[in-house]
């Protein structure tokens, strides 16, 4: 996992979906969300959990497990951390989520997880 600040946050992203595109990965960019249930949601839609996905972290941890099965080649997963989630124990645990999936898939294919945050003032 590798984490990355800057001020414009959404530019970053743009900025890391090309560098994962030009190195032969699939770019999955998940766009900042200032609630746990919002940033649910934007996994959900990206990486196309079932329609039965919870949105809570427990059902989270599952459907990245899956996710690695389903995995089709190399990707990489560019996490926008919006201001308000920074330093609270959600995007703790989502940041712990994301760093097991990164291992696990590794015996699939090539997954790297890119978190892009705002330097805190």
């Amino acid at each position: 996992m590798r984490f990355v600040e800057a001020r414009d946050v959404e530019a970053e992203i743009e900025a890391q979906c090309d560098e994962a595109q030009e190195s032969g990965k699939l770019p999955l960019p998940v766009y900042p969300e200032p609630t746990k249930d919002d940033l649910m949601r934007a996994f959900a839609r990206r990486l196309s959990f079932p329609s039965y996905f919870g949105r809570n972290l427990d059902a989270f941890a599952d459907a990245m497990r899956d996710f690695t099965y389903a995995m089709t080649g190399p990707s990489t997963i560019i996490l926008g951390e919006h201001e308000d989630m920074q330093g609270t124990d959600t995007m703790a645990a989502v940041e712990e989520i994301l760093a097991e999936t990164e291992d696990q898939a590794s015996s699939v294919f090539p997954l790297e997880v890119v978190v892009v945050r705002a330097p805190r003032a």
